[in-house]
């Protein structure tokens, strides 16, 4: 249960003088919503893995003391193509995780190794 106290302009508790009645409300929180997209590269065939670590993001972003952990690991290193995934997202405040807080579409670019002729 809450109590609650009011009171005068010298600290004086003058709760007594007032009727209080509480009504209880709805209280929603509602996520910020981020879009996070890949880069795409292609690449010519020469035997080597492509990789790309590279993101941009849109949308309620960025904000204050907030930082995002993200890994990419797509790759490719035969002619064809795959998406540059994520293997790992995380967004902080300070040291706190606050990834629930965010409503994230996630957008995957390509990595695409072409023949070389």
């Amino acid at each position: 249960s809450v109590r609650i106290f009011i009171l005068d302009e010298n600290g004086n508790d003058v709760t007594s003088f007032y009727a209080i009645i509480g009504l209880y409300g709805e209280l929603r929180v509602t996520p910020r919503e981020i879009t996070i997209e890949t880069h795409s590269l292609v690449g010519v065939f020469n035997g080597t893995e492509y990789t790309l670590d590279e993101y941009s993001i849109s949308g309620d972003w960025p904000l204050n003391n907030h930082r995002i952990e993200i890994e990419i690991i797509g790759k490719q290193m035969l002619i064809g193509t795959s998406n540059n995934d994520i293997a790992l997202l995380e967004i902080y405040n300070g040291n706190i995780n606050v990834t629930q807080n965010f409503k994230i579409e996630i957008i995957l670019g390509k990595i695409t190794v072409e023949p070389p002729f």
